[in-house]
Order: C-alpha cells, then structure tokens, then sequence
C-alpha cells in the first residue's frame, strides 16, 4: 500500500515489530531478553497518503470561464503568449512538511505533456496544504487547428488530473489560434 511516515503525537497508538525469534527457538539471538525475544521497536505510526488536488484560482475557474479554465488568453494569433495556471493542493502533514511537494505539475497541450513551474508569487512557498499555483506559458501554437489541454500533478505516491478523466469531455478547449486577415 501507499503510505507515509507522519511525525506523530504523544498518546497516539503505536505500532509494533513483533518477536523477531518466538520462546524456545534455539539458538536466540545474542541480544534477546530472558524469555528469547528480542525487545519491541517502536514503529512510527502509519497514514495514508491523502493524494493531492488541483483546482482553479477562483477568476478563472469553470463557473468564471467554463470553456477553458486555466487559460489567458483564451484566443489570439500564433505570436500570442498563451499562459496555463493551476493551483496544486496537498492536505498530508508530516515530519514538518506542510503537504507533500509534487513530484511533477504538468498542463497537456494537444496530448503533448510540459512541465510547469511555479508562479513568481508562490516561489518560496513550502506550504503545499493551502495551494500552491504553477504556470507555463507558450506560444508558436499553430493556427486553424483546435487545441485541446488538460493537467496533471502528481506527490510521487498518487495523481491528480483536471478535468478528472471520467468527465465528459475529459479535457479543456483552447486556447483558438487564428491568424488575423491580411
């Protein structure tokens, strides 16, 4: 299973190794008590890993812009920057990490995966339990064919994916490319 070793705190139940060599085995390890077992180590408690979550900052999200969220601008010419945001949330709390960092955030632009980075404003943030937003900006995308994009985050344990992939459609359109008339 998939887990993580949380710092844990006083009273909660503990996990144990068991006997390592039962009573009447021979020979008992060196190092064991009287009734030959070796004395219990305590084990850390076990969690879960929580997986992470991807949302949209709330002025650009699907009620705000519910054909391509994520995305500014939504059109313009093959010279336009196009900018991909998300924001990637983690809840796990342990061994003083606020929320497991990700793996890897990467927006899929016509099936063509690219890792994004994180915004300026969040560049120092550590804290991943209240989101942090990562972007990646493009441009050069070709003209009078329809674009399609998605994401996808990983914390090294499990994914997320926006839209989840039992949506229908799974995927985003945009951002539209045209050249202008000439």
């Amino acid at each position: 299973g998939r887990a993580r070793f949380p710092e844990t705190d006083p009273g909660d139940p503990l996990i144990f190794s068991g006997p390592l060599v039962p009573a009447g085995h021979t020979p008992p390890p060196p190092d064991a008590n009287a009734d030959g077992y070796l004395d219990w180590i305590q084990g850390p408690n076990v969690a879960p890993n929580t997986p992470p979550t991807l949302s949209f900052l709330p002025d650009d999200d699907e009620a705000a812009d519910p054909d391509s969220p994520g995305l500014d601008p939504n059109a313009g010419e093959q010279s336009t920057v196009f900018t991909f945001t998300i924001k990637y949330t983690d809840a796990d709390r342990f061994a003083d990490v606020a929320g497991n960092p990700p793996a890897y955030v990467r927006v899929y632009i016509d099936d063509v995966p690219y890792d994004m980075t994180k915004h300026p404003d969040y560049a120092t943030d550590e804290d991943y339990t209240d989101g942090v937003v990562y972007e990646y900006t493009i441009s050069g995308l070709i003209e009078g064919t329809p674009h399609t994009y998605f994401f996808i985050a990983s914390d090294g344990l499990d994914q997320a994916r926006k839209p989840i992939i039992s949506s229908v459609p799974n995927r985003y359109d945009g951002p539209v490319v045209d050249e202008p008339p000439g």
